[in-house]
């Protein structure tokens, strides 16, 4: 009986001691676990919320890849802080590991964070917006597509220019919508020199133009803008709430009067 006891506590006494040794890594894998859970839980959650922030304020999918990018950036650097303290795993390793990853990231992303930066300023502020029509230096048309990196503008003639969000925030840059008394509604200024013996005939377009116009909710009103010896410059003003019209107005006009001048 004696040696029963005494051999159960040996084997107690040795459980107790390879317990000892093996509980450090226990309790680290356990933390290991918990810290990838909570990752992947807080990744989860930011997704939801930018998503429902972004489908609130009508921004692009591309608008969400490219926040939740920068986000799990900050959860993966979390992750190897976290971890920097499990005790099987040597600490020079997250040293190396974490140079090597913050230098690749560091020369891949710069372009990429003046972009975001950039198309999160567009985005957010409301500089530009889809649907707008705009003009970026000689290029204008309607915005069609806004992602944090770049910016789509349909042109007049159906082709599409593409341009980097930082690059539209550089160039001069001229949006014809016009908020006012809570209406939205867009003003184009088509400009247009013409011999000044013309300009009695070319008024008359413009009037007839706009009675047409009308009725399809494009207002179209005229003025003189330069005057010189042999030549005046009439401006005429392309008034409507859809940016759509506004390609279509300058088409009609300008063959109107194009017509007119050839006879």
């Amino acid at each position: 009986m004696n040696i029963l006891l005494d051999n159960s506590g040996g084997t107690l006494d040795a459980f107790l001691e390879w317990f000892s040794q093996i509980q450090p890594w226990i309790i680290d894998a356990i933390k290991i676990i918990i810290v990838i859970i909570v990752a992947i839980i807080v990744d989860r959650i930011i997704l939801r919320k930018v998503t429902h922030l972004a489908i609130e304020h009508g921004f692009p999918k591309q608008t969400i890849k490219g926040i939740m990018f920068f986000v799990r950036f900050a959860i993966l650097a979390g992750v190897f802080i976290a971890l920097a303290t499990v005790t099987f795993i040597p600490s020079e390793y997250f040293a190396g590991v974490g140079a090597l990853i913050g230098t690749a990231i560091g020369f891949a992303s710069a372009k990429a964070v003046s972009d975001f930066l950039s198309g999160a300023y567009a985005l957010l502020s409301g500089v530009v917006k889809i649907g707008d029509y705009i003009r970026v230096d000689s290029q204008e048309g309607i915005v069609t597509d806004m992602s944090v990196s770049y910016t789509k503008i349909m042109k007049d003639d159906g082709s599409v220019y593409i341009i980097s969000n930082k690059k539209l925030l550089e160039k001069a840059l001229i949006n014809f919508r016009i908020e006012k008394d809570e209406r939205i509604y867009y003003i184009y200024p088509l400009r247009i020199k013409l011999s000044a013996a013309n300009y009695d005939e070319i008024q008359k377009v413009i009037l007839e133009k706009a009675k047409e116009l009308e009725k399809e909710d494009i207002k179209i009103t005229h003025y003189v803008g330069q005057i010189s010896k042999s030549d005046i410059e009439v401006v005429i003003l392309i008034e409507t709430e859809k940016s759509e019209n506004i390609p279509k107005a300058k088409f009609d006009l300008l063959s109107a009067i194009t017509e007119r001048i050839s006879k």
